[in-house]
């Protein structure tokens, strides 16, 4: 998925899921419903149970999606309503996670649906020390951190343009061009002049989006509020 092949399809179906074995007292966490950002969850919680609630942000992480608006407190109160969350649960609390407070006014989640929003850690794997303390966050949760490993791993969504379907007609234009000759059309010219252009821009994308990224010395880090 992080090279985009297939990237537009790649979601779950909002709703309630149960993980393990949860009842009536267990914490409920939202969450987008592109599956990378529902698999990462749930793999962090593995060893607890609880309800997750997929919110229909369509396919799009909670970061983007809250930005965009899809991940708001419309859509979670609907999805609540949807899959009747009061009935299954006894308490009236929400998990959200952090990155979603761009885009969710925590009081007009528990207007639409008279459930409170707590705004859990950034990062998912945070989440099991989150409940543990009680649903309270310290500032290494809050905080937002952008080191060269969490760059390598965006690196590919960077280079995924060289193979769009317009990038590929660029080539064979190139490749077309190149080809032609005062003697007619010639592949091995279309090789000759073709490639190194081609190659170039291979180049640039690959230090722009793979190199420059990774140079940075010291990593990126804000603290979410």
């Amino acid at each position: 998925m992080r090279w985009g092949f297939g990237r537009n399809d790649y979601r779950v179906k909002p709703g309630l899921y149960a993980l393990g074995t949860p009842d009536a007292a267990a914490p409920v966490l939202v969450t987008a419903n592109y599956k990378l950002t529902f698999d990462t969850l749930r793999s962090s919680l593995a060893d607890l149970d609880a309800w997750l609630l997929v919110a229909d942000t369509h396919g799009i992480n909670v970061w983007c999606a809250a930005g965009k608006g899809t991940f708001c407190a419309e859509e979670i109160a609907r999805v609540v309503h949807e899959s009747r969350l009061a009935e299954v649960v006894d308490h009236r609390r929400l998990v959200l996670p952090q990155l979603a407070a761009p885009g969710v006014a925590a009081h007009k989640v528990k207007e639409a649906c008279g459930f409170r929003a707590v705004f859990g850690p950034v990062r998912a794997a945070d989440r099991p020390a989150f409940l543990a303390a009680g649903m309270k966050a310290d500032s290494q949760m809050r905080a937002v951190t952008f080191d060269a490993r969490e760059r390598a791993v965006l690196t590919p969504a960077e280079l995924q343009v060289a193979w769009d379907r317009r990038m590929m007609l660029a080539y064979a234009g190139i490749m077309a061009v190149s080809a032609i000759g005062h003697d007619g059309v010639s592949l091995g010219r279309a090789a000759r002049r073709g490639g190194p252009v081609i190659a170039g821009a291979w180049l640039a994308l690959l230090a722009g989006g793979a190199a420059t990224p990774l140079a940075l010395e010291e990593p990126v880090k804000f603290m979410a509020t």
